[in-house]
């Protein structure tokens, strides 16, 4: 009797910790968040990067026009990794919606940082990157809330 119940015990036991073809399903999903994530992240570095950059008394403008052009690459790829997203949580939309918005703002301002050239431009830019960090933080957090 005994070995019976070992038996329907671990058969109990090696069902309910089996693969779940639902949750293989559940990963695939995540993936694309998980790729927002990791987008977001660099986006945020980079736009640090470049705020530090701009902060120099003699800031290389070349490497902050380089770094910007990242940044935009970085935020192209969150863009994509997000509208694959398919979840119908208001938190996903409102992710998606703010990597839409910091996709034209990195489009717009990765054009003009390479005409950066006296104090008060290299003051709003930095300004702007900082904005761009703030918003990738942002978006990295809520990818991470939903599951990525």
């Amino acid at each position: 009797m005994k070995l019976f119940t070992l038996l329907c015990t671990s058969a109990l036991l090696t069902a309910a910790f089996a693969a779940d073809p639902a949750s293989n399903n559940s990963t695939n999903a995540s993936a694309p968040l998980q790729q927002v994530s990791e987008k977001a992240m660099a986006a945020q570095k980079e736009a640090l990067a470049i705020e530090g950059m701009l902060k120099a008394r003699k800031p290389d403008l070349a490497a902050a026009t380089a770094r910007a052009e990242a940044l935009h690459q970085h935020v192209v790829d969150m863009h994509t990794a997000a509208q694959s997203v398919e979840s119908g949580l208001p938190e996903a939309e409102k992710m998606k919606a703010s990597v839409d918005v910091l996709k034209v703002l990195t489009e717009n301002k990765a054009k003009q940082i390479s005409n950066v050239t006296n104090g008060g431009d290299r003051e709003r830019f930095r300004a702007t990157a900082k904005n761009i960090a703030m918003r990738a933080e942002q978006i990295l957090k809520t990818s991470r809330k939903i599951g990525g």
